[in-house]
């Protein structure tokens, strides 16, 4: 085979973990991304993925019939003016949604209670007032931070993030001696 390309192929993480396609019909998608330069798409005929790959011209189709079925591409012709022109288009596949725990599940998962609950929210409070979010597992990473500094001495850990909002900390890990 003959065809040297120089460009850069680009498989996301869906398409790559898709159990319900071959290595090849990744590999497929990814040299789509190379030649989907702009949002117009990719041009190449059947003809090309095959002798590229040294497939048939059937089996560049089902690969391209699995890519669209899964939504990680469309495929398109310019039947309006007659030119034949089919367009592969990328489709964005959509961000997979995780369940968000509340703080009030943290606390309770990982027995944060009373006085030190107060004060984690005092923490909470202070980070949102300056524009920072505390994720879930940032908020887990704290709480173990100061399991581990502290063990189960709770007036430590409420010293500790109460120190942490008096000197404008957005994370306790400064205050460890």
């Amino acid at each position: 085979m003959d065809i040297k390309a120089s460009y850069y192929a680009v498989i996301p993480a869906e398409v790559r973990y898709c159990k319900d396609l071959p290595p090849n019909a990744k590999l497929l998608y990814g040299e789509i991304t190379a030649l989907a330069s702009t949002d117009k798409g990719c041009f190449a005929r059947n003809k090309y993925f095959a002798k590229l790959y040294d497939v048939s011209v059937r089996t560049i189709q089902q690969w391209l019939e699995l890519l669209e079925n899964k939504g990680f591409i469309e495929r398109s012709t310019a039947r309006a003016n007659d030119t034949g022109l089919r367009a592969i288009r990328l489709k964005s596949a959509p961000l997979p949604t995780y369940e968000q725990e509340s703080y009030d599940e943290i606390f309770a998962s990982c027995g944060v209670y009373g006085e030190l609950k107060a004060a984690f929210i005092r923490f909470i409070k202070h980070c949102n007032l300056n524009g920072r979010m505390i994720t879930n597992e940032k908020m887990y990473s704290i709480i173990t931070r100061l399991d581990f500094a502290h063990g189960k001495d709770t007036i430590g850990k409420i010293a500790s993030l109460d120190r942490a909002i008096d000197k404008g900390y957005f994370d306790v890990a400064e205050d460890f001696q």
